[in-house]
């Protein structure tokens, strides 16, 4: 069985764009529009990774970043930040609070792609069994 990935984004074009990429990837993609509809499916589903945006409604990336950390269940998950705040401040909150990656939009697809980010464990992610390799062409 596919990785599952959640992808935590209250822009639905983003989400869905996100998602396509994922998807052809063979990855399992769960969606959440806000941070308290992802908490639900982490302890649900329990993502091998987080794609999260920090500006979200009801609970925001960072209270949600916290709340992941602070829980044994969920602590050692990666999480990757995929957020307008560019700043340098702004990073630096984001792997403080927790995050273990930080990438700012906009951003080309095939640059963030988890696989090829170190927080992401690269090969660790797995892929179905009738797909064994991905099919990501290198940009």
């Amino acid at each position: 069985m596919a990785d599952k990935i959640l992808v935590v984004e209250d822009e639905a074009d983003i989400r869905k764009l996100i998602a396509y990429h994922l998807n052809q990837e063979r990855f399992r993609v769960l969606e959440a529009e806000n941070g308290e509809d992802a908490l639900d499916l982490v302890h649900k589903e329990t993502p091998r990774l987080i794609v999260l945006d920090l500006m979200l409604p009801s609970l925001s990336g960072l209270e949600f970043c916290k709340i992941i950390r602070q829980s044994a269940e969920t602590a050692q998950t990666p999480i990757l930040m995929l957020t307008a705040k560019a700043g340098e401040a702004d990073r630096v909150v984001g792997l403080e609070l927790g995050a273990d990656d930080y990438i700012t939009k906009p951003f080309a697809p095939g640059r963030w792609w988890p696989g090829s980010r170190p927080c992401c464990g690269g090969a660790s992610l797995r892929f179905p069994p009738a797909w064994p390799t991905s099919t990501r062409k290198d940009p």
